[in-house]
């Protein structure tokens, strides 16, 4: 048996960022101090997110909600000889998805899905779409697999 859920996804924010989030290469820091092991998140990862939800309008997300991001972000990508620059999209994810999930207060395990694309532009920036799915609006429907 096969379970489809047939979901009805609202756009609620949609907003641009006018620059690009830091790599995740670059989020976290170690500390060895006192004889442990910290794992903690650096400056440039802190300031990323405040001046994020800068750009963030106000809203109310129910928590009973399930949400999807769509991401597309916008830069040079490309050399002046027409070859692809590389930019690992996924590398940049993750702090995007954590400001925006504390801005709006659910958490980002609630994600039920994302898209990310790039998109070439003279100007760097990241356009984002919160879409919702409320959980109880959702028809689970089974069908025989087979």
């Amino acid at each position: 048996m096969g379970v489809v859920q047939d979901l009805n996804w609202e756009k609620v924010v949609e907003l641009t960022l006018p620059f690009l989030p830091v790599s995740v290469n670059s989020i976290y820091g170690i500390s060895t101090r006192r004889g442990g092991v910290k794992v903690f998140l650096r400056s440039e990862a802190r300031q990323f997110k405040e001046k994020a939800k800068l750009f963030m309008p106000p809203r109310k997300i129910d928590p009973l909600t399930f949400i999807k991001l769509v991401f597309v972000v916008k830069g040079g990508f490309y050399y002046k000889n027409g070859k692809p620059k590389k930019l690992d999209l996924q590398n940049h994810e993750k702090i995007l998805i954590d400001a925006i999930a504390e801005k709006y207060g659910f958490e980002d395990s609630m994600g039920w899905g994302k898209e990310c694309h790039k998109g070439h532009s003279d100007k760097e920036e990241v356009i984002v779409e919160i879409l919702r799915c409320r959980i109880n609006d959702i028809t689970i429907k089974t069908k025989a697999v087979g």
